[in-house]
């Protein structure tokens, strides 16, 4: 994604594809695709696309010609909210219940039109200039109201799609929607899977929902209302029949409730703006003088560390636990958009500290391990980050004994 200008000097989001990577591939088919949904979508909530080309050239720094396909869209200037999630802490509910009524509306609107996003998830939800949430990402968009191919991501997908089974679109998408409603409000997501082998979701699956006093006994500490976790309980059930349709969703005592007005909204996220650029304008260069504490940041060996091998059937639950463990910790964190990588961002002692988490396979054999590099920070604090997350990994996984 790069940012450009239009003709009339407007700031524009541009999605660059190189097009010999495009032909005949599933990225051209995504393309194609998204361009044909974003042509025919149109709703505050929804990112506009502005001009699309499968025929441009960009002109490259040495002024040699690259043909590329192009999405021209709105440029969403505050991001995503998943940022804001992530680094300025959990919504209050009157603040998520504003973003959950566009997200909603949006969604509303699309299934109105026959489309079904299939992969509602924190980064394909932006902010734009007056923080209004603004849906992205349409690849994945279908008019089937039943499909069976695995879309999405993994955290945010429900169990018909996960048990590789039928599922229709606009279920799937109000299943995702709970979740991110959930993380709204937590700042970590509530499983790691949908699946009944999930150590969290299997409390909501184990006979259709009758153990689910245990699910919330997990989070008893997280303060939720009980009108939400009946709300959650009946959007995430494992049947698909038992799940709450839209308009149920839009009926229920949770949903309207007390919620921001946009001139709220505008102030507090200005606030959390101010808090996020605040933390990532440490700069060790621009640090005051004299006796304050500075990151060290020499790369040797020393700023690697590693787990043991876990039995872990793919990397994404590794990462998940690692994901859940900074969201009740309050650590600031960044997922990659691959999922086996997660960057976070913890002030310890007046010392901010920036690691990044990666899945290492084993090369033998199916389990794996994690990889804590030392971006920036002190190596104190590094080791005891690493240990606290070490220790928390292993209370969800097995070590692999063979290795």
């Amino acid at each position: 994604m790069k940012l450009a200008k239009d003709e009339s000097d407007n700031w524009v989001a541009m999605k660059l594809m190189k097009r010999d990577k495009a032909a005949n591939s599933k990225l051209n088919e995504i393309f194609y695709n998204e361009i044909k949904c974003m042509e025919n979508l149109r709703h505050p909530n929804l990112v506009q696309m502005v001009g699309s080309s499968d025929k441009s050239v960009a002109i490259k720094e040495d002024g040699s010609e690259l043909p590329v396909n192009y999405i021209a869209m709105d440029y969403a200037e505050n991001g995503e909210i998943f940022d804001f999630i992530a680094e300025s802490g959990k919504f209050s509910e009157k603040e998520a219940r504003y973003y959950f009524h566009q997200l909603i509306e949006a969604l509303e609107y699309m299934h109105g039109e026959g489309y079904y996003h299939r992969d509602i998830k924190p980064e394909n939800l932006l902010l734009d200039e007056e923080f209004n949430l603004q849906v992205a990402d349409f690849g994945f968009t279908t008019k089937a109201k039943v499909s069976h191919s695995k879309k999405g991501t993994y955290g945010y997908m429900c169990p018909e799609i996960l048990a590789g089974e039928k599922y229709k679109g606009s279920e799937a998408d109000l299943f995702a929607s709970a979740v991110i409603l959930f993380i709204l409000l937590s700042q970590h997501p509530p499983f790691v899977k949908a699946e009944p082998t999930d150590r969290y979701y299997k409390r909501i699956a184990k006979d259709n929902g009758a153990q689910i006093d245990k699910f919330w006994k997990v989070y008893e500490d997280e303060g939720f209302s009980e009108s939400f976790k009946d709300l959650f309980s009946r959007m995430c059930a494992y049947d698909s029949s038992d799940r709450m349709t839209l308009q149920e969703v839009k009926d229920h005592e949770w949903y309207n409730g007390p919620v921001c007005t946009p001139n709220e909204i505008l102030s507090i996220f200005e606030q959390r703006k101010t808090m996020i650029q605040s933390k990532n304008k440490f700069d060790i260069s621009k640090a005051p003088k004299g006796g304050s504490k500075k990151r060290k940041t020499t790369k040797s060996k020393k700023n690697k560390k590693f787990t043991r091998f876990f039995i872990a059937d793919d990397g994404d639950l590794l990462i998940d636990a690692v994901i859940e463990y900074a969201g009740k910790k309050g650590h600031g964190f960044k997922k990659s958009e691959d999922y086996y990588r997660v960057e976070l961002f913890i002030n310890k002692d007046g010392i901010e500290n920036d690691i990044v988490v990666n899945v290492v396979k084993n090369p033998e054999g199916e389990s794996r391990c994690l990889e804590f590099i030392k971006k920036e920070g002190d190596k104190d604090a590094f080791t005891d980050i690493f240990n606290m997350y070490k220790k928390h990994v292993k209370t969800c996984f097995d070590y692999d004994k063979e290795q």
